[in-house]
């Protein structure tokens, strides 16, 4: 998410986050697919998630946003403004750090979210 050089902001947390819209084929069809991503679907059943509780994941996820901040992005040639929510995330303690990503269209306030993946980067990323 974001790039090499790219700006951003942080701020207190994702604008609208209540409104967010969650697509469930993002979570069913990709992120814990093994057929799609084994990597990151490996990733999320170690720490408790899979296709068959995707919308504990998706509510995890929604819950998080409410107490995690934001890396707001600079606006793209479109006028979209992506962001970053990094939060600790898993089921029976065994918590990783994942990064979320999120798009808010230009001319929209609804933040959709767009993926999930391991933040390894930070504390209990790994």
């Amino acid at each position: 998410m974001g790039g090499r050089g790219q700006n951003y902001t942080i701020i207190t947390r994702l604008p609208n986050h209540t409104k967010a819209k969650f697509p469930r084929n993002k979570f069913k069809n990709y992120i814990l697919n093994p057929s799609k991503s084994q990597s990151k679907a490996d990733f999320f059943k170690r720490i408790g998630y899979n296709m068959k509780n995707y919308k504990r994941l998706q509510q995890d996820i929604k819950n998080k946003l409410a107490t995690n901040k934001a890396l707001k992005y600079d606006a793209n040639d479109n006028g979209d403004t992506m962001y970053q929510v990094n939060m600790l995330l898993g089921i029976d303690g065994h918590k990783r750090m994942v990064a979320t990503a999120w798009i808010v269209r230009k001319g929209d306030n609804t933040p959709q979210f767009v993926t999930a993946y391991p933040n390894h980067k930070l504390k209990g990323g790994r």
